[in-house]
């Protein structure tokens, strides 16, 4: 349980780090992302997916392995995802590849969770 857990941590973190590289101000320039990122519903669905995914990294890790999970575990995680993430030295300006991979590795741990 804990390895699935830290595999939808580390596709959370993806996530997370593509809503950081956001295009405007602060991110990514606005012809390094697709159009959907800087679209009114993107700038609203990003943001709600990566919050709703952090507070589900702090509950499953209460829940499925211990208190001190839901605290500290997802960190390391988070930490190694943002490698991944745009703007990294080894990863493109584009904050759609991690988000989309990092949805995919989340959608992946979630059904291991359920078998």
């Amino acid at each position: 349980m804990l390895i699935q857990y830290l595999i939808f941590c580390l596709g959370a973190g993806l996530v997370q780090g593509a809503y950081a590289r956001q295009p405007g101000p602060g991110g990514v320039s606005t012809f390094d992302a697709p159009l959907w990122f800087f679209t009114p519903a993107g700038k609203i669905i990003i943001p709600i997916i990566a919050i709703g995914l952090f507070i589900a990294e702090v509950i499953l890790g209460f829940v499925l392995v211990a208190w001190w999970a839901g605290v500290f575990l997802w960190l390391p995680a988070l930490l190694i995802a943002s490698i991944f993430v745009p703007g990294s030295a080894i990863v493109s300006r584009n904050p759609a590849v991690p988000f989309f991979i990092g949805i995919l590795i989340v959608i992946g741990a979630t059904i291991s969770f359920l078998v």
